[in-house]
């Protein structure tokens, strides 16, 4: 387990800050590991003063937030403790004194470095692909867009899929951790059984990927496009040396979608014939019980008086939702059965 080496606080106040800034703390954690430049760890989170100060541990959800991030970084109890017992004590003392100009109504910005002696604990269960295009000249309300395509790969050929879309700006500059869409993307991975651990380590590698595209020329991206982002999640045990075979499906089905990221023409992205999904039996839904039945898409329960759509696999889905999913996608979010393409 990594051991804390060092520990550096600094900050900087904000005398003009925005109106909704006002009161407020931004930290920047960053963890590097001795001698492993390549393997630093970042997390932003933001907080009232008098929250992060004075409320216990368990209920301030950035102290929550900060004490989760350590842990997946790999840092002992003990350890967190003994370094939150010197930051608390070091914001509490910036934001107590007038010598240095503080006021409530300024706003506060606080960096964290933490050094470790270690092998860093990242990516120890899950393998991440990603790729992207920018559609130029996108329709109007889908103008500084982000839809992300999820996929996790459990072995074999099973996967489940998911999708969501938000605006670039709310999707990296979140940092009350409040986006829609990363809040979704973090419960459909819940859902599939992910751990919290390969969650993070998973959306570490997506935010700046974003960011990285919608901060660049040179790629042609600007404010007016609309960015399209596959994100792919490979998940399994480690093999025993018997398991060859298993061994080299998952390697098969890894390739597979590696050229499916490259091809404008992958299959499982082609729009369903629009004739075929407004043909789709819908009814109203009635809760007779407390199921617990939801859309596999939003990850809502059903209520009373929604439109549910039924596919001939006999899945239910929000009417809302597969209209969108049927849009790039011609297979049932669930079990893969396939309605006629668009072009057939």
């Amino acid at each position: 387990m990594p051991k804390i080496l060092r520990g550096e606080f600094d900050h900087k106040i904000k005398h003009d800050p925005e109106p909704e800034d006002a009161g407020t703390i931004k930290f920047r954690v960053k963890v590097r590991f001795l001698g492993k430049d390549d393997d630093n760890l970042t997390f932003t989170t933001l907080s009232f003063v008098d929250e992060f100060i004075n409320e216990d541990r368990s209920e301030c959800q950035s102290k929550v937030n900060l004490n989760r991030f350590l842990k997946e970084a790999g840092i002992s109890d003990y350890d967190i403790a003994y370094a939150m017992s010197h930051f608390i004590p070091f914001v509490a003392k910036i934001t107590s004194s007038t010598s240095n100009e503080y006021s409530p109504e300024c706003a506060l910005e606080v960096s964290f470095d933490i050094l470790l002696l270690g092998e860093p604990r990242i990516g120890e269960a899950v393998k991440v692909l990603l790729d992207y295009e920018i559609k130029h000249d996108p329709e109007p309300e889908k103008d500084g867009t982000i839809r992300v395509y999820a996929r996790i790969f459990f072995g074999g050929e099973d996967y489940l899929a998911f999708t969501t879309l938000s605006f670039a700006g709310e999707f990296i500059n979140d940092d009350r951790n409040e986006c829609r869409s990363k809040v979704d993307l973090n419960n459909f991975f819940k859902e599939a059984g992910i751990s919290d651990h390969d969650i993070a380590h998973a959306m570490r590698q997506l935010i700046p990927y974003i960011a990285q595209i919608t901060s660049s020329t040179s790629n042609g991206y600007s404010p007016g496009c609309a960015l399209e982002v596959w994100f792919a999640l490979f998940t399994h045990d480690e093999p025993h040396i018997e398991e060859e075979v298993q061994v080299e499906e998952a390697v098969q089905i890894e390739e597979a979608v590696q050229i499916s990221f490259d091809e404008t023409t992958n299959i499982c992205l082609r729009p369903a014939s629009e004739v075929v999904v407004k043909s789709l039996t819908r009814k109203i839904y009635e809760k007779i019980s407390c199921t617990g039945q939801k859309c596999t898409i939003c990850l809502e329960e059903f209520n009373d008086g929604r439109r549910v759509v039924t596919l001939p696999c006999g899945h239910d889905f929000d009417d809302e939702c597969v209209l969108k999913w049927f849009e790039t996608n011609h297979d049932c979010p669930l079990c893969r059965f396939k309605l006629p393409c668009e072009d057939q």
